[in-house]
């Protein structure tokens, strides 16, 4: 009885272990289930460390690559192209010949033309010289032999009339007629060469005259020059021939009376006598006189035309090729051989050797932000060319009328490798900031009225903060204020975070959206300015 009692009492309590280890365990399973629940509730947050970076703003545009210095090759007279050998990309060096035009202007027409010159200024110093020593000469010793002439004459005129009636003369007389017969004779032979000297004198200028070489003028004093010794040979003739026929009146008076028409004959020759004499005269006079005013300046507009149109002649023969200004490239040919070049179209454009650069353009709005020497980031070309830094080294006064844009002019690096005409995205920085509170503008909550907030955790709950934003730059946003650098700002997860809820934070190796100092956009991406009141 005593043993059944026992096995009960030991059965009853490993019973009452069992049942307080089994109350024991489910109580902590019940208590375990519900800290998961709570824990399941709990938002799930991703924070970073608000720090201090670089916020910029910026303008963005795109530009070409073009060289500094571009020249256009246009001709100054309207010709076909006849010879031009090079081809787009060949260089090219200051002073090379590049291109031939058709010459209309033959070497033969500049060589006639410079003879024109010569003659002119032969001419010219002619008339300034005045008249030929020899010629001064000739017709003084030809006014002497007629005033010799006219004094015989007028010896043999009173002879004869002495002579008139009587029987005879004596041998004294005979022998001066001979003697006047000789003179005659030998004043003829002077006149002879004297006109053969003007004939040739008139002949001469007659040929130049033709060529321009001198004036009408001119032709003219040497016909009457001739003029005035073919009478002096006739005088000469005439008093030969009178000589003569006196030599033979004296001969026949030595058997018979002289009749009275040999007075008639006498009187006659003194007559040709004086004229020669006033033709003499007349003839030394002039080339005494030289060049009259008129006459010079005559012979100096001739040398001035004769000079301008050889001038004109070499020059258009100069026209016809066309040199290179400057040592570069050929970048663009707009004619080709065969083409008619117009003095309104260029032939080819060459690009200078030296810096190259990026044109862009702005429009009126961002006109005023922009600046000689503002900086740029520009990306130029493929994605793999990492970014250049520019500044801004010309703005135009005046705006492209076709695009309506301000062009500006970014300065590359000397011997920078950019093909000419690559594209450009460029970026001109019109502000910056250094050290201060750049957070991602995803991180930032857009509330009714323009209000700006974000949340921070604190001791496990989310805390919301009122913040005032200034600039925006590729993502990122300037805390002005509402934010201390180092607390812990909610980046992802906030959209249905509320004030004081509390949150689980997701491990992050890595911060979401770069709290760091931002990059250069490599996409391009329009840089926005974004502002904020304070909350």
């Amino acid at each position: 009885m005593i043993r059944g009692n026992k096995g009960r009492v030991y059965g009853l309590a490993v019973l009452a272990v069992l049942v307080i280890i089994g109350f024991t365990a489910y109580r902590h399973n019940t208590a375990g289930k519900a800290d998961d629940m709570q824990q399941k509730k709990m938002p799930l947050v991703a924070v970073s460390p608000v720090q201090l970076g670089t916020i910029v703003k910026t303008i963005e545009t795109t530009g070409t690559a073009e060289p500094e210095n571009a020249v256009n090759i246009v001709p100054k007279i309207d010709q076909r192209i006849t010879w031009m050998p090079l081809r787009e990309g060949d260089q090219v060096h200051q002073g090379q010949l590049i291109v031939r035009l058709e010459n209309a202007e033959s070497s033969d027409q500049l060589s006639a033309a410079l003879a024109d010159v010569s003659v002119a200024e032969a001419r010219l110093r002619d008339v300034l010289a005045g008249s030929r020593p020899q010629d001064v000469r000739s017709a003084k010793a030809a006014l002497a032999q007629a005033e010799a002439n006219l004094r015989q004459a007028s010896r043999d005129l009173a002879h004869t009339k002495r002579l008139y009636g009587s029987t005879g003369i004596p041998e004294q007389q005979l022998q001066e007629a001979e003697g006047r017969y000789d003179a005659a004779q030998a004043n003829v032979e002077s006149a002879k060469a004297t006109v053969e000297d003007a004939e040739m004198e008139l002949g001469r200028l007659q040929k130049m005259l033709k060529i321009g070489g001198v004036s009408q003028e001119d032709v003219d004093k040497a016909q009457t020059r001739y003029q005035v010794t073919r009478s002096a040979l006739t005088s000469a003739n005439s008093g030969l021939a009178s000589a003569k026929s006196n030599l033979e009146h004296v001969k026949d008076l030595n058997v018979k009376v002289i009749p009275e028409q040999q007075i008639d004959n006498a009187e006659a020759k003194y007559a040709s006598a004086q004229a020669a004499l006033e033709a003499a005269k007349a003839k030394l006079d002039l080339l005494q006189e030289g060049a009259s005013s008129t006459q010079i300046a005559v012979a100096r507009e001739q040398v001035s035309q004769a000079r301008l149109k050889a001038e004109t002649i070499r020059t258009q023969s100069e026209y016809c090729t066309i040199k290179s200004p400057v040592n570069g490239i050929i970048t663009k040919l707009f004619l080709n051989v065969g083409d008619m070049a117009q003095t309104k179209q260029p032939i080819m454009s060459i690009s200078e050797n030296s810096r190259m650069i990026i044109k862009a353009g702005v429009s009126d709005t961002d006109a005023i932000s922009v600046r000689v020497g503002q900086p740029a980031m520009v990306d130029i070309g493929s994605a793999g060319r990492p970014p250049l830094k520019l500044k801004v080294t010309r703005v135009y006064p005046s705006a492209d009328p076709v695009t309506r844009l301000l062009p500006i002019e970014l300065g590359l690096p000397t011997g920078a490798s950019i093909p000419q005409g690559s594209f450009a995205r460029v970026n001109l920085i019109t502000e910056r900031k250094e050290q201060v509170i750049v957070i991602p503008f995803d991180a930032v909550i857009q509330k009714p009225g323009g209000k700006s907030v974000v949340f921070v955790v604190e001791q496990g709950k989310a805390s919301v903060r009122p913040i005032t934003t200034g600039s925006e730059w590729q993502g990122k946003v300037e805390t002005i204020t509402g934010l201390g650098v180092g607390e812990s700002l909610v980046v992802r997860g906030q959209e249905m975070l509320k004030d004081g809820a509390e949150v689980k934070v997701k491990p992050n190796k890595k911060s979401p959206g770069g709290m760091g100092p931002g990059m250069m956009n490599r996409k391009g991406m329009m840089p926005r300015a974004v502002g904020g009141n304070a909350q």
